[in-house]
């Protein structure tokens, strides 16, 4: 009795917890307002500390002072490259591109019906695993796999009569949280391994990290990251969903076409397999040519590193989702004069995207204004630097590089740009100490997935606030915050633990 007791207390007080999160998030302004604040602390910030000369030295040994943003050169800058920031905004374009397609094979109903079929063939009880481990997979599509899972994840848990928000956050938080863990290689693979050779080689010229060079721990990673997050989503976040209310429907567009049933009609099998055959044909084909040397999908020099396949994933993704959307479209007749109704589908897509790219906007100058001010690098630098000075056991000390890589990651958005800061310091430092540079990089990736879907600065995050606001539309950021940040710190520490046991008995990362 006392110890049912205790754990419906414990319930009680972590209900309690999530609840005061979205208390305290919820006070925090709009997105777009919050941004604005940001970029003038950043201002502010940059013009006191460059009057104190404050900097740091980098470990080619070039000082990198903070730069003033208020001063002219600082304005020059602002006004020359303001239009051009938001335009070459990472996300902007991917997002726009995957979305065009990606709303073909929605309006036609191809995404529902794949989905459906594969829920048909999925038992109730294996649909959150299931949603879980296909963000797994759709890693191989980067960014892109934010924009297809997240409603692909609500409409799977709708289709099986269950909260189509539970399914879009763990859909968003699964491509987030494990976003470096995938059974697949990914276009990620081969750029934080190319920084990490030209890291290494600063102590030893012949040293080469492929892109597979740590695909064992990755792919063992999707398994047990896609079970840790079932088993959290179910015990947890479950009931934090259920306290927002009655279960919410999905958003018109997709309600419609989600609730014809689980079994396709005649024309729906024939569409399926046309289409089917159009993606797999496109795959296929994407692997002849890529097999050459002398491929155009590949770098110049015919390696992976900055190969074409992989800069232009979203572009090639979002032709395959076209095709096999008109594909599909064409031979169940919800498309019947493709000239007409095609450029239109592919334009509710843009206009589904309106208040995210309005975001955009926002956050771009302030991505760029922070590089600009050297303050991300100062940031990155001074970090590295500290973890250089402290004297732990190995085990411990990559536990304390993946925290520190998370914390970093709610002040600069981490990715690829923050571990080409960090990557010069870092794993020449470990590397001396015994610890491989792909190890290193490891513990880099998955400190850099952790925070991913918890950040109210990543734009994605902001992508679903206002998907979760179709369904409840009070929601704001402490609303998914208090159920995103249990889901990711959970599945981390368990990603955590995983990679220093790993470690610890000695499996090689990869090949």
């Amino acid at each position: 009795m006392d110890t049912a007791r205790t754990a419906s207390h414990e319930a009680d007080w972590f209900q309690r917890s999530l609840q005061w999160i979205e208390r305290i998030g919820n006070k925090l302004p709009h997105p777009f307002a919050l941004f604005l604040g940001l970029t003038l602390f950043i201002a502010l910030a940059s013009a006191l500390l460059g009057a104190l000369d404050v900097g740091t030295t980098a470990p080619d040994g070039e000082r990198v002072e903070v730069r003033n943003i208020l001063s002219t050169a600082g304005a020059r800058m602002m006004l020359s490259t303001g239009v051009e920031n938001f335009m070459g905004f990472g996300p902007f374009g991917t997002v726009l591109v995957i979305m065009m397609g990606v709303s073909v094979a929605t309006q036609t109903g191809l995404l529902q019906e794949l989905i459906k079929v594969a829920v048909s063939r999925v038992p109730k009880r294996l649909v959150t695993f299931a949603v879980a481990y296909m963000a797994m997979v759709a890693h191989v599509a980067s960014d892109a796999a934010y924009v297809i899972m997240i409603p692909l994840g609500a409409i799977a848990f709708h289709l099986v009569g269950r909260s189509p928000v539970l399914g879009m956050v763990l859909a968003y938080v699964s491509a987030g949280a494990a976003y470096n863990a995938s059974p697949l290689i990914t276009p990620a693979d081969a750029l934080f391994s190319g920084v990490t050779t030209q890291a290494a080689q600063t102590v030893d010229e012949g040293y080469f990290v492929s892109p597979m060079a740590t695909y064992f721990f990755t792919g063992a990673s999707s398994i047990v990251m896609a079970l840790a997050l079932t088993v959290i989503a179910e015990t947890l976040i479950a009931r934090r969903v259920r306290a927002l209310g009655e279960p919410p429907q999905l958003p018109e567009e997709l309600l419609a076409s989600a609730s014809r049933g689980a079994r396709p009609g005649p024309a729906q099998r024939k569409g399926l397999i046309w289409a089917g055959a159009i993606m797999v044909g496109y795959v296929a084909l994407l692997a002849l040519a890529l097999a050459p040397g002398g491929s155009p999908l590949r770098a110049a020099d015919g390696g992976l590193d900055g190969a074409p396949l992989f800069l232009g994933i979203g572009l090639l993704s979002s032709i395959m989702f076209i095709a096999a959307g008109t594909v599909y479209g064409v031979v169940t007749g919800t498309i019947t004069k493709v000239q007409h109704q095609l450029p239109e589908l592919m334009a509710h897509g843009v206009r589904e995207m309106a208040p995210v790219i309005v975001l955009f906007l926002v956050i771009a100058q302030f991505v760029a204004y922070f590089e600009w001010t050297n303050l991300a690098q100062v940031i990155s630098i001074e970090g590295a630097t500290l973890l250089r000075s402290l004297d732990m056991p190995t085990l411990l000390l990559i536990a304390v590089i993946i925290v520190a890589v998370s914390v970093l990651d709610l002040l600069t958005l981490g990715g690829i740009a923050m571990y080409s800061l960090v990557a010069l310091v870092l794993v020449p430092m470990l590397f001396a100490v015994g610890i491989s540079p792909e190890t290193t990089q490891t513990a880099y990736r998955i400190g850099d997935s952790i925070t991913n879907p918890t950040n109210p600065m990543n734009p994605y995050f902001l992508m679903t606030l206002a998907m979760l606001q179709k369904y409840f539309p009070k929601a704001g950021i402490g609303t998914l915050a208090s159920m995103t940040v249990p889901l990711a710190f959970c599945a981390g520490a368990v990603w955590i633990v995983f990679f220093l046991i790993w470690i610890g008995i000695g499996l090689p990362l990869g090949p």
